[in-house]
Parts: structure tokens; sequence; C-alpha cells
């Protein structure tokens, strides 16, 4: 008999709320998938009241994210929530942008650009600057022409898909 851990509801809660609403940008982006809901639903319905709480920075958010779930399947009461100002507005915005789809493709256009620029060309400057390895690679890529249609191929593709919303 092989002896395993299995993680208690509390900890698969937690690991729901962090999967989807901090790694998957949820929280940034305002939105959230039906079945991490469901997911979250499940397993909190196994919790008492008390135990759907977690106590670090990200308390208001996880809030906010067992409100979605109260919502989408109307068990008001289910969680003890303290609905403060923060979370009613931060709803709005989602419920706002359910139904204006065209402003949500902008903001998750917007933000994936903040990303690209931001994050990941800072990021890649630094590396510039500071590593001869990096630096030789870099000059490498400029040089090989392949590089520039696999560059402005992958560019075109993420156009077409998040800005015009189709499949080249």
């Amino acid at each position: 008999m092989i002896n395993c851990f299995v993680a208690s509801d509390e900890h698969k809660a937690i690991h729901n709320f962090i999967h989807d609403q901090l790694s998957n940008y949820g929280y940034r982006l305002r939105q959230t998938s039906l079945r991490d809901l469901y997911d979250i639903y499940l397993i909190t319905s196994r919790l008492r009241k008390s135990q759907n709480t977690i106590a670090t920075d990200y308390a208001k958010k996880y809030a906010v994210y067992l409100i979605f779930t109260q919502a989408a399947f109307q068990t008001n009461g289910a969680f003890s929530i303290l609905e403060n100002g923060r979370a009613a507005n931060y709803k709005k915005q989602h419920d706002w942008f359910l139904n204006h789809p065209r402003a949500h493709s902008v903001l998750f256009v917007l933000m994936r650009l903040y990303q690209l620029v931001f994050t990941w060309f800072l990021f890649k400057t630094g590396n510039f600057i500071f590593s001869k390895s990096y630096r030789k690679g870099i000059f490498r890529r400029l040089k090989d022409p392949d590089w520039y249609y696999r560059s402005v191929t992958l560019i075109k593709t993420w156009f077409y898909r998040y800005i015009i919303g189709k499949e080249i």
C-alpha cells in the first residue's frame, strides 16, 4: 500500500483561487471561467462558513471571487463574506465588461501590451546590458533573416487573434 498526501478542501479552494485569479490574471483582466467558479462552489460547499477565508494579502480578492461564485450559482449567504465597497465596485466593473465585450477586448489587449512592453522588454533590456552571452545571442538573431520572418509572423498572428478576433 502506498501512502500519499491529498490536499484538504481549504487548500484546494486556495489553489483554485490562485490559479484562476492570480496566475491567470483573472482578477486583473476582470474575468473568470465558469469551470473554476463551479469547482470553487463544489469545494466550498463542503467547508464551514468560517473556513472560507484566507488570511493573506489576497483576502479581499478571494472574497470577490466568492462573491462571483454566489452570483453565478445564486447561493446568497453560502459564504461568510463581508461585501465591502471595493468588492461591490469590482463586481460592477466585471458585470459591465460582461455586457460590453468589445471594451473587455480592449482591456485585454492593453494589459497584454503592458506585459509585453514593461515586463518582457525591460527585463530583456537589463539582460542585454549586464550579460555578455545574452548580447551575443541578440546580435546572432539580428543577423538571421529567418528570425525576422518568424517574429513578424508571430506578431501578425497575435494581432489577428486578439485585436481582430480571427485566426489567420
